[in-house]
């Protein structure tokens, strides 16, 4: 079983988010924040997942400084948004592959 979560659907936080039995939290490292314009990718290191969270840039407040690369945080998401997936073929399982850890890399 796979858990799937779109990108804008997560949050990041400095801080432990609240318990919330709406909403679940895990820790996670910044590897990476790329700006796109009207909102900032952000690659996250998650118990030994790469994954990507897209921020909307009117989500900062204008005296909070937004989340820099290396810098420990917390990813949420309502448990609404997320969706388990069974892998049916052993080919399914190449849907699910994270990015590749290097602009370049891979096929």
């Amino acid at each position: 079983v796979t858990l799937s979560l779109r990108p804008e659907k997560l949050r990041l936080w400095r801080d432990e988010p609240d318990e919330d039995r709406l909403h679940n939290a895990v820790p996670g490292r910044i590897e990476d924040v790329i700006y796109l314009g009207n909102h900032t990718k952000y690659w996250v290191r998650v118990q030994g997942h790469r994954i990507a969270v897209l921020e909307p840039h009117n989500r900062f407040l204008l005296d909070e400084t937004p989340p820099r690369w290396k810098q420990d945080v917390w990813v949420s998401w309502h448990a609404d948004d997320a969706f388990m997936l069974e892998v049916y073929r052993e080919s399914d399982g190449q849907l699910a592959e994270p990015p590749p850890e290097r602009v370049g890399d891979g096929s």
